[in-house]
């Protein structure tokens, strides 16, 4: 259940950052900021890239979790 409200708030976040900073190109720090420039450099979605990007620390995420639970 804690995966899916995770998933769940990257998707709400992105949305966010869709309709706020992509329209306006402001450049953000972090994932965002190298997925914004990623997406203006390839002409793929802004959404995409974020979460390309963020797969890896999920799945950092999860390992650390499996690793809780034992």
């Amino acid at each position: 259940m804690r995966c899916v409200m995770m998933i769940i708030g990257a998707l709400i976040y992105t949305i966010g950052l869709d309709l706020f900073l992509v329209p306006n190109n402001i450049i953000d720090g972090g994932v965002v900021g190298i997925s914004l420039m990623a997406a203006t450099l390839s002409g793929y979605s802004f959404s995409i890239f974020v979460v390309l990007i963020n797969l890896p620390f999920l799945y950092l995420l999860y390992r650390d979790w499996e690793t809780d639970r034992k």
